[in-house]
């Protein structure tokens, strides 16, 4: 298992109960990819550097984990068809 740090910026246009149930949706899928969660940073909304699909501003969300090197691609294959997420970046730790 390798560590590695994830970043999911989600739309900032979800109401309260919304982002709850999509955040739950994607620890969800990182515990169906066995991934082991060190840490996880509380959702917090910050306006973008840039615009991205007309918006300025997005929830980001972060998680410190372990994770097999063979199921980086399942979880970045499924960030990609996630209809809230606007970009994600999934990193290995330096730790």
């Amino acid at each position: 298992m390798r560590d590695y740090e994830l970043t999911v910026l989600v739309r900032a246009t979800l109401g309260e109960k919304e982002l709850g149930k999509e955040i739950k949706s994607l620890q969800t899928l990182l515990e169906k990819a066995n991934a082991k969660i060190k840490s996880k940073k509380d959702p917090r909304k910050q306006t973008m550097q840039y615009e991205i699909g007309k918006s300025r501003e997005a929830y980001y969300v972060y998680w410190e984990l372990s994770l097999e090197t063979d199921r980086v691609a399942e979880v970045e294959s499924k960030l990609k068809l996630g209809d809230n997420v606007v970009r994600y970046l999934l990193v290995k730790s330096g730790s």
